[in-house]
């Protein structure tokens, strides 16, 4: 078995435990890799990336490769794909930029990103795009924690009311839209109480509407008393089905 040496320039976090600094250093060591002659061929240099974790391990050293990327703007890229739980299809080094290839259901788009900060969206026009494209305004606004994107489903919801129902009232929608961005803040609670309010509401004006259409003055009439004692919106839209198939 033959053994060659070959010189790995990186760069390495090193910490200093007593005073917690963290230092930026770049090293020069020597790796090690094996060929073996039975084989008539050694390992490419991609075979140092199986040996960097050895040396990583018996120095202390953390190990960061040279990106052609900003490396803030990267980890906050790349921080908004995984809570987002975007697909990664595939990360790779380009000759200008870093990219990050990202999958949603039926939709694919590339993220690229250079070291002078810009960032790039590609692919077609979708709804993945539209919200990566958002990201990267966030971003490039100085929001290194831009908000993470929803499902489609729910992301589109309040526009998808808009599209079924054009008349309907704007402060649902807009209670819908609170409760959306309270979700994409994990305020769970707070999105609970905002659909539930709009839900109130919806059921409310649904009741009011239906008294209005009932011809009968009368039976107008006894409807509205018999909704208006409860004041639990539960109770009223109990009554208001029992009205209803009647």
């Amino acid at each position: 078995m033959r053994v060659f040496f070959g010189a790995f320039s990186g760069e390495f976090a090193v910490h200093e435990q007593p005073r917690r600094k963290r230092i930026l250093a770049r090293v020069t060591i020597g790796l090690l890799f094996k060929e073996q002659e039975e084989e008539g061929r050694g390992r490419s240099i991609e075979g140092l990336r199986h040996v960097l974790p050895h040396a990583e391990q018996h120095s202390g050293a953390r190990y960061r490769p040279r990106m052609k990327a900003d490396e803030h703007i990267y980890n906050a890229v790349l921080k908004f794909v995984e809570d987002s739980e975007l697909q990664i299809m595939e990360k790779k080094e380009e000759k200008y930029c870093d990219r990050i290839d990202v999958k949603s259901g039926i939709f694919r788009c590339s993220i690229s990103i250079f070291n002078s900060g810009k960032i790039v969206i590609g692919g077609a026009d979708s709804l993945l795009k539209q919200s990566l494209l958002q990201m990267k305004k966030e971003i490039e606004a100085g929001n290194f924690s831009p908000t993470k994107m929803l499902p489609f489903d729910i992301e589109r919801f309040p526009e998808l009311i808009q599209e079924r129902i054009p008349s309907c009232d704007p402060v649902i929608i807009g209670f819908i839209r609170e409760a959306k961005d309270a979700l994409r803040a994990e305020l769970l609670l707070s999105s609970a109480f905002l659909l539930g309010a709009a839900s109130e509401k919806a059921i409310y004006l649904l009741v009011d509407t239906y008294a209005d259409a009932i011809k009968d003055q009368r039976h107008r009439q006894a409807f509205k008393e018999r909704a208006g004692k409860n004041r639990m919106i539960s109770k009223k839209f109990d009554e208001f089905m029992q009205s209803y198939k009647s």
